[in-house]
């Protein structure tokens, strides 16, 4: 277990990185929030086999992350539009900011 900590501590700072680091487009942003999901994900799967969340938590993250990449795909598909996705763009991150939120709290920082 104390060597999954260093992965589980890396895994959530790419995700912090990529949370934090706002890209300038809109276009940006979005693949950004993709590869924060990612990192979320594989935080969670280590998280969840290293004990540190139970199974109930894996399931609230599974369901937050997959309604975030339904905002995306939606922000997407406006922004090939060429409309306007700010609001689908703002929700999947808010949802991004509470997951991580969640999994800080859970994690122990060794």
């Amino acid at each position: 277990m104390r060597q999954a900590l260093p992965v589980l501590a890396l895994a959530l700072l790419l995700a912090l990185v990529a949370c934090v680091s706002l890209p300038q487009t809109p276009k940006q942003t979005v693949a950004a929030s993709y590869v924060t999901i990612e990192s979320l994900a594989e935080t969670t799967a280590i998280a969840y086999r290293d004990g540190h969340i139970d199974g109930e938590t894996r399931e609230e993250i599974r369901i937050a992350l997959q309604e975030s990449l339904g905002h995306l795909v939606e922000a997407e598909s406006l922004l090939v539009a060429g409309n306007d996705a700010e609001s689908q763009i703002a929700r999947a991150r808010v949802i991004l900011e509470a997951v991580q939120s969640i999994l800080q709290k859970q994690v122990p920082n060794e």
